[in-house]
């Protein structure tokens, strides 16, 4: 019987606190892949093809909102669905997000219920366009 292939998940930021929590609290249910910058996501999901990239916006280097347009507008990655996180003025940065490509958006400090449901919410809406 063939297993079923869990959804996989790339998670971009640069705080290793966030990454250890998200994967404690998401990896039980999706692979996840992990990317510490703007620059190293972008390598990262042409090579792993991940289902949705779940990015924080404020990183040193290429930032969230910038990869974000990066990823929105090259061919290979444009039907990745994207969540923004920030700690930051939620409104603010919920504009941008969304100004950048983002699908949706999500402030920290996360609770990990929603980001699950977000997550789900946005793979069950890409399979079905």
């Amino acid at each position: 019987m063939d297993q079923i292939r869990r959804k996989q998940v790339m998670v971009v930021d640069d705080e290793d606190f966030m990454l250890r929590y998200l994967d404690s609290s998401l990896s039980p249910y999706y692979q996840l892949y992990y990317a510490k910058s703007g620059t190293e996501a972008l390598q990262l999901v042409l090579e792993t093809k991940p289902d949705l990239v779940l990015m924080d916006i404020c990183m040193p280097g290429l930032d969230g909102l910038d990869t974000c347009r990066l990823l929105k507008n090259a061919p290979e990655t444009c039907h990745i669905p994207v969540l923004m996180m920030s700690g930051m003025d939620r409104m603010q940065d919920e504009v941008h997000a969304l100004d950048a490509g983002a699908d949706a958006f999500v402030s920290k400090p996360l609770h990990v219920q929603q980001v699950h449901s977000l997550i789900d919410d946005l793979l069950f809406s890409y399979v079905h366009k």
